[in-house]
């Protein structure tokens, strides 16, 4: 559809929300424009969008979905270079994983991690973790996610030098 009314829309529901102080809808309406901007390449302001979410997700108690709104925004913070920043996102959403127990949660986190050893160079780590959140994906009953996964460790591995082990 159209992305830029789409944002108008989720942007001006996210006053209505603020205004009204309708936190649970605030926290989802901010979530999918994160989602939006990120698809649309606009990481900054998608990174604000979801950072919105996790103070509401948080205002609210720890739910289901703050580990996932973690992971995301350790995602973009990833993709703006900041892999401080994504570490730190990336702990406090296992935290919220192994507190709710949800398998899906760290398997996004793994991958995750997998960007960040690649982008530091640590083609093994990286393979490691993309093994990691294959096996997740996997266990969560998501075999896309998990074929994206094995395909993210097959790339560090033919970046590492190991052409043969990443066609196993």
């Amino acid at each position: 559809g159209d992305g830029e009314a789409a944002g108008h829309s989720y942007r001006r529901a996210q006053e209505l929300c603020a205004a009204t102080g309708d936190i649970h809808t605030l926290a989802t309406v901010s979530l999918n424009l994160g989602a939006l901007l990120a698809e649309q390449g606009v990481l900054g302001e998608a990174l604000e969008a979801t950072e919105r979410a996790v103070r509401a997700l948080g205002q609210l108690g720890s739910t289901a979905e703050l580990g996932t709104a973690l992971v995301n925004g350790a995602n973009l913070l990833v993709g703006l270079g900041d892999l401080a920043g994504a570490r730190r996102a990336l702990e406090r959403a296992r935290a919220e994983a192994a507190t709710r127990g949800v398998v899906l949660v760290e398997a996004l986190a793994s991958f995750v991690e997998g960007d960040l050893a690649r982008r530091a160079g640590k083609l093994d780590a990286a393979a490691a973790a993309y093994a990691a959140s294959e096996s997740r994906f996997h266990a969560a009953r998501q075999p896309r996610r998990a074929a994206s996964a094995a395909l993210a460790r097959a790339e560090a591995l033919a970046l590492a030098g190991r052409a043969a082990e990443a066609s196993q």
